[in-house]
């Protein structure tokens, strides 16, 4: 457990640091918090149209969207320091720092689930979307997430983390695509995956829901 805390400040603080530098020159273009927000929103979907390119097995557009969706999480941490600087905080700004959080580890998983080729698998995705990474935000949630064994805890947040979601899936598919697997077959285990997190994680809360 201290451990999984200490990558977590690790990697915080990494992301932060960065995201402070960029702050300067976005405040000295005269960008505001909310101007940052949109323009996270831009890149997530650049990011999301590289990755939905990369199904005609193109090695480097999954790591171009990795990294172009690690930058729009580093400037998480821009629009927030321009907020404070400027002292222009807003219900606005809030909403969509959290439309930019949601849009870019859901829109991975979707388009994941349209690389399947299977309504089903679409709809799965969006289940799985909908359950893992609304739900993680509900206090409830995060009550029962302090009370679960520890390997539970684990596997929850590895599989919802940034570095997952928008580093390792699109570098995976990248990989995929330098083996000339199948991205059906890769997007359909990928989703199948995620459906059964999301499965367990209504089962334990029914089961735990007495605790919380």
């Amino acid at each position: 457990m201290a451990a999984e805390e200490s990558s977590k400040n690790i990697l915080y603080r990494s992301y932060r640091k960065i995201g402070l530098c960029f702050s300067y020159p976005l405040y000295l273009l005269k960008l505001s918090a909310n101007s940052v927000s949109i323009l996270r929103l831009f890149l997530v979907s650049v990011s999301l149209y590289c990755l939905l390119l990369a199904t005609n097995e193109n090695f480097w557009l999954p790591l171009i969207s990795a990294a172009i969706l690690l930058l729009q999480n580093i400037l998480d941490y821009s629009d927030g320091a321009i907020a404070r600087v400027t002292g222009k905080t807003s219900k606005l700004g809030a909403f969509l720092d959290g439309i930019a959080n949601v849009y870019a580890r859901g829109g991975v998983l979707i388009l994941f689930g349209i690389f399947a080729q299977n309504i089903l698998f679409l709809v799965f995705s969006i289940f799985s979307l909908f359950i893992l990474i609304n739900f993680r935000e509900k206090t409830a949630t995060k009550k029962l997430l302090s009370i679960i064994p520890v390997p539970i805890k684990w596997l929850y947040r590895i599989s919802l983390s940034i570095e997952m979601m928008l580093f390792v899936l699109p570098t995976l598919m990248a990989l995929n695509n330098s083996i000339h697997w199948p991205i059906v077959a890769f997007s359909g285990i990928v989703i199948m995956i995620y459906t059964v997190l999301a499965i367990l994680w209504i089962s334990f809360c029914i089961s735990k829901s007495n605790h919380i």
